[in-house]
């Protein structure tokens, strides 16, 4: 299933509306997750939506994206997109967080520095070993840059309030998805939130509250 710009809109209205706020009333720092991130469209999208949620300075909020395909990775660390691929993203959207080519770059858009900046992109394979609870690439933290190796130690183990993951679980049926699933909830904190995209997702998960079609919020302990 190719990426997608906002694929799902209606969740992330329920990210920002309501499951953002939320986190950043009981705690400093939020971290999201986008688990097979493919090209990027689904990491950017969630930094866009941060970006303009205007949270209070106090809370930092770090964005980790994951992909297995090297070449997939590629194209979202370079964040460049074709016309056709930013049909979901709105004008004034385009304005605030892309910049568009000109010359031999006409007809493409690319992520701006500071919102690249925003994401710590990492290799990662789904179905493969995860250290310490949490997605090995993803320990350092969510700002690309030189204090990401420095943090890695600090935030080991770290849990994720937010965790996407739309494709992957889209691309598998029922009885496939379902161990990855269980794997993608064992990572989220308490009253943290799993989306999965609205065809996906099991009828119930233990400790978790299905709070819209395949949305997922844990239970606070």
């Amino acid at each position: 299933m190719p990426g997608a710009f906002f694929s799902e809109p209606r969740q992330f209205e329920l990210l920002v509306g309501g499951v953002l706020p939320e986190l950043a009333r009981a705690r400093r720092r939020v971290r999201l997750w986008s688990a097979g991130c493919g090209a990027g469209e689904e990491a950017w999208s969630l930094a866009m939506v941060v970006e303009e949620a205007a949270l209070p300075p106090e809370v930092e909020v770090e964005i980790v994206a994951t992909e297995a395909d090297r070449r997939a990775l590629a194209i979202a660390t370079e964040a460049v997109y074709r016309d056709d691929q930013m049909r979901a993203v709105s004008a004034e959207r385009r304005r605030r967080h892309f910049v568009r080519g000109v010359g031999p770059r006409r007809g493409l858009w690319r992520v701006i520095a500071p919102l690249r900046d925003r994401v710590e992109l990492c290799e990662l394979d789904l179905d493969g070993p995860w250290r310490g609870g949490a997605p090995a690439g993803a320990q350092a933290g969510a700002r690309a840059g030189a204090q990401a190796g420095a943090q890695a130690g600090a935030q080991a183990g770290a849990r994720f309030d937010v965790v996407f993951c739309h494709a992957p679980v889209a691309r598998r049926v029922p009885r496939d998805a379902e161990p990855l699933i269980r794997r993608l909830a064992e990572v989220l904190a308490p009253g943290g939130a799993l989306f999965l995209g609205r065809p996906a997702g099991p009828d119930g998960l233990p400790g978790f509250v299905r709070c819209a079609p395949g949305v997922y919020r844990r239970c606070a302990r």
